[in-house]
């Protein structure tokens, strides 16, 4: 965390674009990590369960940190995933555009 918080104070756009897009999918991937957890084992359930059903039931059999469960993985993955990707991203918008043009 502490090199986003240096890349962000970056002059170099692709460096703030990377930390910038390293937050953002960290976020949306904390936000809705639990609903793919619940959407993994809506697939597994033989019969038509509803999302709150699934949720509630999750939770009473298996705790509220079930639905979190592996996010570790996830946690350093989109964080890694965010900042390479829109690092890269200029790069290869000029470069394709450059190639096409």
């Amino acid at each position: 965390m502490f090199y986003l918080h240096k890349a962000k104070q970056s002059e170099k756009e692709s460096l703030r674009m990377g930390a910038a897009g390293s937050i953002v999918v960290l976020l949306n991937e904390t936000t809705f990590y639990f609903l793919d957890t619940v959407n993994c084992k809506s697939k597994v359930e033989q019969e038509s369960i509803s999302l709150l059903r699934l949720i509630n039931e999750t939770i009473r059999r298996e705790g509220p940190t079930a639905l979190y469960r592996g996010f570790s993985s996830t946690f350093f993955g989109s964080i890694f995933y965010g900042f390479f990707y829109f690092h890269f991203y200029p790069f290869m918008k000029s470069t394709f555009h450059d190639f096409f043009a």
